[in-house]
């Protein structure tokens, strides 16, 4: 598995959840562009079942940064990947332009230009990918997202990135087993070092980022990943403790033990555990409230979207709540107290990618392993529709890594996800090219298909960090 491949969850909670969700109605018609002017729709149709009934389906072929860095270095490179995406059938391109090591692949002026990568591969200076992809997809007739890694800023393998220079001050701090903190650089194990999201400079950074390329770029949309705090065991800084007591409204008299305590065999809650697990849901809230203010005012028509694990009652361990404030995870899971559906974001974005990554496709399946449910691509797609509350579009993710060597399997998943959500999102393009598997998206993707939020009306919601309804 690439050293880049996404995250998985850590563990299971005993659940199996049953998914169907109720979809609020939207309506027909096709733009140029997004809108998002309110629409009222014929009674009891649900969008969700029009899109699909009228085949309106994203279909996004996600180009990592790092993993394609020889690939799309070169306007032949980047055409030659568009030209088969095309052929495949897909309508959009996401393309990774801030790598997890926190290097910008366009032309920044702030984010460090990537350089030579892992002492293999020196990237072409002036090169600028996202305009490239932008000029070659645009003409070829397909949406391009910029996909961004958020918060992961350095490389620990050859200690690479802005966290181990002009941003060390800023990394995330880790509790240990031993009760120690330490900036995450220092531990041993794990691939990439984060930033702290709760630091003010941290957010202020990255939001000058999302604004950079938002207002200089003609992207057709946003996309964020890594958007999280690195794991249950981060950040545990002196800062983050300031602005918890600032959360509570009161002193924390032993910290870090009052939230809790790290064990061989993972956390040991102490007996503010749920509020500092809907603290950090909280900061991650707001910031992505704050970047989709800032792209819809630069950049009207472009769309902002999260990338995410589908696996969300143990990604209350990144310290993300990417549910509708409408969805109240505290009648199923343990963690989630009476006012954590309050850190939900889903109703600030235009859409959702959950990363529905499985080896198992059907429910039952993942059951018959003894696994939960939403441990499968079809529970995970189920479980993020059923969180996201019809608050944004939903466009599953399958990870091709996990079918090498079946590609018939890998068919099947993307099957499943399209059943279950609006889109198909293809990760990576890396592993289409090393497998040889283009042949395989026209048993899936036999005619072609416009995004639905491309549909006027469709992209209709309350204003950013409300809860009422779509319409």
């Amino acid at each position: 598995m690439p050293a880049n491949a996404p995250c998985r969850p850590r563990g299971f909670l005993s659940l199996i959840v049953v998914l169907w969700l109720a979809l609020s109605a939207v309506a027909p018609a096709r733009p140029s562009s997004p809108q998002r002017a309110s629409y009222t729709p014929p009674a009891g149709l649900a969008r969700f079942q029009w899109a699909q009934e009228h085949h309106y389906e994203m279909r996004t072929l996600w180009l990592d940064a790092t993993a394609n860095l020889e690939r799309l270095s070169t306007r032949e490179g980047v055409a030659d990947i568009l030209d088969k995406a095309v052929a495949a059938g897909f309508n959009t391109v996401g393309v990774g332009v801030k790598t997890s090591c926190g290097f910008a692949l366009y032309n920044s002026r702030l984010a460090p230009r990537m350089g030579t990568f892992l002492g293999r591969f020196t990237y072409p200076k002036g090169y600028d990918l996202l305009q490239t992809v932008l000029e070659e997809g645009h003409k070829r007739g397909l949406e391009v997202h910029a996909l961004l890694m958020v918060f992961s800023d350095g490389r620990k393998l050859d200690r690479s990135g802005p966290a181990y220079g002009p941003h060390a001050a800023w990394q995330t701090i880790q509790l240990l087993a031993n009760g120690r903190r330490t900036k995450q650089s220092d531990v041993k194990p794990g691939t990439f070092v984060f930033l702290n999201p709760t630091l003010p400079a941290v957010q202020e950074y990255e939001i000058a980022v999302i604004r950079e390329i938002a207002s200089r770029y003609p992207v057709d949309g946003i996309a964020l990943d890594r958007l999280r705090y690195s794991g249950i065991d981060c950040d545990f800084s002196d800062a983050s403790r300031a602005a918890f007591e600032k959360f509570l409204g009161r002193p924390v008299k032993r910290f870090p033990a009052d939230v809790m305590t790290m064990t061989a065999r993972g956390p040991r809650p102490g007996r503010l555990y749920k509020q500092w697990l809907e603290f950090r849901a909280a900061t991650i809230a707001g910031f992505v409230r704050r970047a989709a203010k800032v792209v819809r005012a630069v950049r009207p028509t472009a769309l902002i979207g999260c990338s995410v694990g589908a696996w969300y009652p143990t990604y209350v361990n990144e310290g993300v709540n990417w549910g509708s404030v409408r969805y109240n995870p505290g009648k199923e899971f343990f963690w989630a107290n009476a006012t954590y559906r309050r850190t939900g974001y889903a109703d600030s974005i235009d859409y959702l990618a959950p990363h529905c990554y499985s080896r198992y496709i059907e429910m039952e399946e993942a059951e018959d392993a003894g696994r939960p449910s939403w441990n499968s691509v079809q529970g995970g797609a189920q479980l993020s529709r059923q969180a996201v509350a019809n608050a944004c579009w939903v466009y599953g993710g399958v990870y091709a890594q996990d079918y090498k060597g079946r590609p018939d399997e890998f068919v099947r998943a993307m099957r499943a996800v399209r059943e279950e959500t609006n889109g198909v999102m293809a990760f990576d393009v890396s592993q289409i090219e090393e497998f040889n598997w283009w042949p395989l998206f026209k048993q899936v993707f036999s005619t072609p298909a416009q995004p639905p939020h491309r549909r006027p009306g469709w992209l209709a919601r309350a204003p950013v960090g409300t809860a009422s309804p779509i319409n």
